[in-house]
């Protein structure tokens, strides 16, 4: 299955399910805390799947990858605030259990992706491309304990075919 838009990755899917069950719990809340707590909860519940969805908007995989740190922050302030409306007695703890559950499963799923994203970058031009760099050694003969430095034989890079293979210090004879 490709990727075409945000709604096709899972973590997206399962943030918007996490937002809506915070914003149904945050009903309950007492009416004196819907705009105080409640309006924090929902708008940290609301911020994880849309810096998602943000973060997919962009080109390239830094973008992405800085709206899906945004979104663990935004995850990691409803974690809190969950955990405050339970100690503070606005919600019991078989009912924020659940919810609680799935901010540590949509979690796993935004360091899986930032993770898949960072190996990739890292592989991004270490594919072939047709041409040679040559180094060579480049040693000081006169002192002993100098150790060997690297020096780019040629500035830019040469074709395979046009490569005239290893030099060597023997003369020709």
């Amino acid at each position: 299955m490709s990727i075409r838009s945000d709604r096709d990755l899972l973590v997206w899917r399962k943030a918007m399910d996490v937002a809506v069950a915070c914003h149904r719990l945050a009903h309950e809340f007492p009416t004196d805390e819907r705009f105080g707590l409640g309006l924090q909860k929902r708008r940290a519940a609301v911020s994880v799947p849309a810096n998602i969805a943000e973060g997919r908007s962009r080109r390239g995989r830094r973008g992405f990858a800085r709206f899906l740190s945004i979104a663990r922050g935004s995850l990691a302030e409803l974690d809190a605030h969950v955990q405050l409306a339970q100690r503070l007695g606005y919600v019991d703890a078989p009912r924020s259990a659940p919810i609680l559950a799935q901010i540590d499963e949509v979690g796993r799923l935004l360091n899986a992706l930032r993770n898949a994203l960072d190996s990739r970058g890292a592989r991004i031009g270490t594919s072939s491309t047709g041409y040679v760099v040559r180094a060579q050694r480049v040693c000081n003969s006169s002192r002993r304990n100098d150790s060997p430095k690297q020096d780019i034989g040629h500035p830019r890079p040469i074709p395979r075919d046009q490569d005239p293979g290893p030099k060597t210090d023997k003369p020709e004879t």
